[in-house]
């Protein structure tokens, strides 16, 4: 018993020509003619030639008028508030706040460089530890996991107090930092 072929979905006439138009578009860039009309742009580096460019420019004018006129956003024409030619999700951000975002990405991007850096030591210095020192470092650093997880977390699931988590932390520490720097460094 042979299988049909699977039948390919129609086609609108509109999707059929907007996809004759992006192969034109596809060829004439390829051979370095404008993407528009054909005629070969007087900068070559350029994808349209000056008639065309200002052609676009032109309609691209008019249009922020007209979304300006209506109190739409200029960029996506969604509704912005009155007097207002960006929406909150299209509205040029301002330098200020560019560097308050960028500084709050430097801090997220030291913070997981210092979890990776603490990672990295605990799990090259698992060896000199106790076992019991053992399970709460790689509780708390995640290193099973990748979940980092809170002293309370930790005592409740190796069922001691807060302060006997931290107590043994703290000397797992001293034991790293000892077999790191070496004995008498």
């Amino acid at each position: 018993m042979s299988k049909a072929p699977a039948r390919q979905p129609r086609r609108s006439p509109a999707s059929k020509e907007a996809e004759r138009q992006r192969r034109v578009h596809l060829h004439r860039k390829a051979a370095g003619t404008c993407v528009c009309c054909g005629r070969f742009p007087a900068v070559p580096e350029r994808t349209q030639c000056a008639a065309c460019l200002a052609r676009v420019s032109r309609r691209a004018k008019e249009r922020t008028a007209e979304r300006k006129s209506l109190g739409l956003c200029v960029q996506c024409g969604r509704p912005s508030a009155k007097g207002i030619y960006h929406c909150r999700v299209c509205r040029p951000l301002s330098k200020a706040f560019m560097a308050r975002r960028l500084a709050a990405q430097r801090r997220r991007d030291d913070a997981e460089k210092r979890k990776s850096h603490t990672r990295a030591l605990i799990r090259d210095h698992l060896h000199s530890l106790t076992s019991r020192q053992r399970e709460v470092m790689i509780l708390r650093a995640g290193l099973n996991d990748h979940e980092a997880r809170s002293g309370k977390e930790v005592a409740d699931m190796l069922g001691v107090s807060r302060q006997a988590v931290s107590v043994v932390e703290k000397a797992a520490w001293r034991r790293i930092k000892r077999s790191w720097t070496g004995p008498g460094k």
